[in-house]
């Protein structure tokens, strides 16, 4: 019975964690429960659960929700390696693609300067 319990937990902290994670993309995305929905075609409800860590997922459910979110399926499943608290170059490529005009062409200006001072 305990270890039952103890895989029941560690499945509902897993869950947990996955949905913490879906959470950040889609914010760091700024889409809704319901567009993210959509676009992997299930329906809120569903999606709303799976964030929450309330619900688990299937492969393909997986997949739609990694392309409606253009991020990997690994990063959705699994933590990123911490660097000393560095985001990989990936994940920084990603934020910046997904951000806005204004501030690609500053983040561009930011680095062309960057490399314009280093010898």
């Amino acid at each position: 019975m305990k270890k039952d319990s103890a895989q029941n937990d560690e499945k509902r902290k897993y869950l947990e964690a996955v949905g913490n994670r879906l959470f950040r993309y889609r914010t760091e995305a700024r889409k809704t429960q319901f567009e993210i929905a959509e676009m992997a075609g299930i329906s809120g409800r569903a999606y709303s659960e799976i964030e929450r860590g309330e619900s688990d997922m299937r492969i393909t459910t997986l997949v739609s929700l990694s392309e409606a979110l253009e991020v990997s399926a690994d990063r959705i499943l699994f933590e990123e390696a911490e660097n000393d608290g560095a985001r990989s170059l990936p994940a920084i490529f990603e934020t910046v693609n997904r951000s806005d005009e204004r501030t690609k062409r500053l983040i561009a200006a930011i680095l062309e300067a960057f490399f314009r001072c280093r010898p």
